[in-house]
């Protein structure tokens, strides 16, 4: 994940690091999917509020709970505003004029909420942000992949779904930003 965030850090001149503890040398069992959405949009928002400076993620297991840390050395986030930082549509006063809708963290935390683990923060105006997430896991001793469950599963086209119906979108937003989307 963090190689993937690895030229959008270049691009600004950021250093990007990962420290794996030796418990993550592991197989286990989560939702993957949701698990890398929750690192997926904290590096990016690591990356998207730090100017200068770097941007890391560290993880470790410590019995049947996965730890990470996403560490950022950027803007930082005062403490009134950590209050609703976990709220939809939760726009920070240093945010204004970067893209965003506000909903990142809010999926996150109903995301981690609902994979029964937790997330907080620590953060000072002009010294950077933590995020910390705590995510139940099961250790395996080896993945249980069987491809033959699958073999009776035809692939459908992308568009197969919206084939037969007609869509209606409404967009609405007070962001000049995300109008220009």
């Amino acid at each position: 994940i963090v190689k993937n965030f690895a030229p959008a850090a270049k691009k600004k001149g950021l250093s990007i690091s990962s420290k794996m503890a030796s418990s993550t040398d592991c197989y286990i069992t989560c939702d993957l999917f949701r698990l890398r959405q929750i690192i997926d949009n904290l590096l990016g928002n690591a990356i998207k509020f730090t100017d200068k400076g770097d941007v890391s993620l560290s993880a470790n297991i410590i019995g049947s709970s996965l730890n990470l840390i996403i560490k950022d050395s950027g803007r930082g986030i005062s403490q009134e505003e950590q209050e609703v930082i976990f709220e939809e549509f939760a726009r920070l006063k240093n945010a204004t004029g970067i893209e965003g809708s506000g909903l990142g963290l809010s999926i996150v935390s109903k995301i981690t909420n609902l994979m029964g683990g937790e997330i907080s923060l620590s953060s000072s105006p002009d010294k950077g942000t933590s995020f910390f997430v705590t995510i139940p896991i099961e250790i395996v001793e080896e993945p249980n992949i069987d491809s033959s469950q699958h073999d009776d599963i035809e692939p459908q086209p992308a568009n197969t779904l919206i084939s037969h119906s007609i869509l209606k979108i409404v967009i609405v937003d007070d962001d000049p930003i995300q109008l220009k989307y």
